[in-house]
């Protein structure tokens, strides 16, 4: 009976230790986007509250305005963009995945540099159709594994995060492009955040 005391403590210990091990993996994939941001002071946070659903929209991270986050300040997982900061209290913050904008996000084709906005099609029985790149010109040159980044336009999103990986281009459309897209984020399984202090303003 004492040995399976000490076998179950020592499971226990095993897993805290694996458990700091893997945590301290994510937080230095994460702290390798500073490079990014690093004109701007950045705070890492917990996300401690998400909405259900096969695609997430709304988390919960635990920081808030007595850590400096601001409502609107960007939001960036360790793969990419993840969205923005809606509400502010003084110990946590709601955090609104890019995927909830419904305006969309302003983006470029990483290599050839055409625009066009990445929105949520609404389509959850298809997750490799769950996002849309629209407003491509028919001539655009997209392939699939591009890489689609925030072009900056709008100012709510600074150039250059990166958004997801094009998995799909047709040509259903009669004057643009059919492009859809696979988030670069892992919206399922994000535990960390890194939020940029610095609210970027919508310019003329």
């Amino acid at each position: 009976a004492q040995l399976r005391e000490e076998i179950a403590s020592l499971e226990g210990q095993l897993r805290d230790y694996n458990e700091v091990v893997a945590e301290n993996q994510r937080l230095s994939e994460l702290l390798n986007m500073r490079d990014t941001v690093s004109d701007y002071e950045v705070v890492t946070a917990k996300v401690i509250g998400k909405t259900p659903g096969q695609w997430f929209t709304e988390f919960t991270i635990n920081v808030g305005s007595d850590d400096g986050i601001e409502k609107d300040m960007i939001v960036l997982t360790a793969d990419g963009l993840m969205g923005r900061v809606v509400s502010v209290t003084n110990t946590y913050s709601r955090v609104s995945s890019f995927l909830d904008e419904t305006s969309g996000v302003p983006c470029l084709i990483e290599r050839t540099r055409d625009n066009g906005i990445v929105m949520a099609t609404g389509n959850e029985d298809n997750e490799e159709e769950m996002l849309q790149v629209s407003y491509l010109r028919m001539d655009a040159d997209v392939v699939p594994g591009d890489t689609v980044i925030t072009s900056g336009v709008g100012g709510i999103f600074p150039k250059g995060y990166v958004i997801g990986t094009v998995t799909e281009v047709g040509t259903e459309s009669g004057t643009e492009k059919t492009v859809y897209l696979q988030s670069a984020v892992d919206f399922e399984h994000v535990e960390e955040v890194m939020v940029v202090c610095h609210v970027f303003e919508e310019t003329e």
